[in-house]
């Protein structure tokens, strides 16, 4: 259960967790220059300042309490407050951004797939019918030489016995009658018709012998990249079943599907970013990616307008596989954006965590624009020159109820 998975992560925050900016028993802001001298009974008493606690609440006289910008009022204290340590926070590998208005990409999420130049690839057919063992290193993405064995195929232990393994007997045996009656022959002691009768069932055992089909070695055609392992290994096939897929083109293309009510921004159009399962969002610009072309009149789908890209073959991508596009169009200026690993959700409500001081954050409402599949528009939440979450957010998520604040001290923002 995720539970059981989260537990000792906030039993960890939950001890890490202290008050903010109390350090050793000792509360003090820095805007503010205030120090409590004496703790007796939640009574404090600083030169200039009087504090008088009644139910732990504080009552300060024109005394402001600040984090860069956030003042702390001694009446109660914030919901959205969280106290993390900052040992705690890099343990949990937290990070933050300071945010600030800068360039922004627009882009249309869309669907796409991921295709082979015609006549690049190739099929590695299994040479005798079998059971399949894929080399154990032999994983799509991989680099392959002309000639490298991808896996093994092997009727040994089978109902039925081993074809191949009859075939060599029957050619051995074939072999060992053609050369008892040569010298016979030759002498004239036995007939041209015995001999021929040999030499012929040498050649049909020697037909069909196979040494590749013997030694079962599937092996690649040509040199290139895995793409796709088209049978699971311990499956049984026959003898020129498909087992695999070897890409030979270095480049590879990327259809992507526009729909025709984002015609407009066709020609604005100029890079994509694609989605992969296990990898992420990869930029096709990183993989010497370029737009190719778009045809609104050459349409496989009704009311999708095909954008083709051509890209690297890294390994990373599959051909013949879907993938979700983020078509990269016009850039805008001036925008807020965070990482989308920096958002997180709760209750339908998108939230960022925003660092107050070292030890302190603050959970803040945030409504999104559009995304970009790395960055997503902040249009409201934030300003600009907050510390903004960007790795570990969970941490702080688990922090959020874990968190601890002293007896008789409350902040307020």
């Amino acid at each position: 259960m995720k539970t059981s998975i989260y537990l000792p992560v906030f039993v960890a925050l939950a001890l890490m967790a202290c008050g903010c900016g109390n350090h050793d028993g000792n509360h003090s802001h820095e805007e503010s220059a205030h120090e409590h001298t004496s703790h007796d009974g939640h009574d404090h008493e600083a030169e200039g300042h009087g504090h008088d606690h009644e139910s732990h609440a504080h009552e300060a006289e024109g005394h402001d309490h600040g984090h860069e910008g956030h003042g702390h009022e001694a009446e109660s204290h914030a919901d959205g407050e969280i106290v993390l340590k900052q040992e705690a926070a890099a343990r949990f590998g937290v990070a933050t951004e300071t945010v600030a208005p800068g360039d922004f990409s627009d882009a249309i999420r869309v669907t796409g797939q991921i295709l082979d130049t015609p006549g690049s690839s190739s099929v590695i057919s299994a040479p005798t019918s079998g059971i399949v063992r894929f080399v154990s290193d032999m994983q799509p993405g991989k680099s392959l030489a002309n000639g490298t064995t991808v896996a093994t195929i092997s009727a040994a232990g089978m109902t039925g016995g081993d074809a191949n393994a009859a075939d060599r007997s029957a050619l051995q045996a074939a072999e060992r009658e053609l050369n008892r009656l040569k010298p016979l022959y030759e002498e004239g002691l036995v007939t041209a018709r015995d001999y021929n009768d040999a030499q012929q069932a040498y050649e049909q055992a020697k037909a069909r012998f196979s040494p590749a089909a013997a030694s079962g070695a599937a092996k690649s055609v040509s040199s290139g990249v895995l793409s796709r392992l088209l049978v699971p290994n311990g499956g049984y096939v026959e003898a020129g079943t498909p087992i695999a897929t070897v890409s030979a083109n270095k480049r590879l293309t990327l259809r992507a599907d526009l729909p025709d009510r984002y015609y407009s921004s066709l020609p604005l159009i100029d890079n994509a970013r694609i989605s992969l399962p296990d990898v992420g969002t990869v930029n096709l610009a990183d993989m010497n990616g370029k737009k190719v072309t778009d045809n609104a009149n050459n349409r496989e789908q009704p009311g999708y307008i095909p954008v083709y890209f051509s890209f690297d073959n890294n390994g990373l991508t599959l051909p013949q596989t879907f993938v979700d596009v983020y078509l990269i169009g016009a850039r805008r200026q001036g925008v807020i954006s965070v990482p989308v690993e920096a958002v997180v959700e709760q209750q339908g409500l998108k939230f960022v965590f925003v660092q107050l001081d070292e030890d302190c954050y603050e959970k803040v409402p945030v409504t999104l624009g559009s995304g970009d599949g790395e960055r997503v528009e902040v249009l409201d939440g934030l300003s600009g020159g907050e510390n903004v979450v960007v790795k570990g957010a969970t941490a702080v998520r688990l922090a959020q109820s874990a968190s601890v604040v002293p007896e008789g001290h409350s902040h307020s923002h």
